[in-house]
């Protein structure tokens, strides 16, 4: 893989965790309280990612066929601290 390849799968993958941020605040803004549980929520949670998952492999197939690298993992926790410090207040 080249360096330029390996840096498009940063960026992107630092957009994906970011996204996935965004999404997961805005799940847990619909689905109301957190504390309690019920089966449906259960299902919700499973079902949400079942679709994230996918989502942030089908980027990595686009860009790189589908390579995981440490870095991947990394570059997702990034994006999702980066949602998580920066952008959550708005």
């Amino acid at each position: 893989m080249t360096l330029t390849v390996q840096f498009q799968t940063m960026l992107a993958m630092v957009g994906a965790g970011t996204f996935i941020g965004a999404s997961l605040d805005t799940y847990h803004r619909l689905l109301g309280n957190p504390k309690k549980f019920t089966f449906v929520r259960a299902a919700f949670d499973v079902l949400f990612w079942l679709i994230q998952g996918p989502f942030v492999f089908y980027i990595l197939l686009l860009i790189n066929q589908g390579e995981m690298r440490i870095y991947v993992f990394l570059a997702l926790l990034i994006g999702f601290s980066f949602y998580r410090a920066l952008c959550r207040s708005f």
